[in-house]
C-alpha cells in the first residue's frame, strides 16, 4: 500500500519545510510499496534511495512499511 508511505513523507515534509518529492519521489513510494523491502540493503538498491536518503528517512520508510504490510 502505497497511501501510508505518501502520508509519511507529506508528515516529514512539513516538519523540514520543503515540499513532498523532496523528501522521496512518487515513482520511489511505489516500488517501495510493490517491493517492501525489510532491510537498509534492500532499501538501497531501490531508485531514488541514495545514501543520504537512506541515513534521514529509511528508519522512518521501512517502519511503515512493516505496519502496514
Amino acid at each position: 500500500r502505497v497511501e501510508p508511505l505518501r502520508e509519511t513523507r507529506l508528515e516529514v515534509a512539513k516538519a523540514r519545510n520543503v515540499p513532498p518529492y523532496v523528501i522521496l519521489h512518487e515513482r520511489t513510494l511505489i516500488e517501495m510499496a510493490r517491493e517492501r523491502p525489510a532491510s537498509p540493503e534492500a532499501l538501497s538498491i531501490l531508485p531514488g534511495i541514495g545514501k543520504k536518503k537512506l541515513e534521514r528517512y529509511g528508519d522512518i520508510f521501512m517502519r511503515v512499511i512493516a505496519e502496514h504490510g
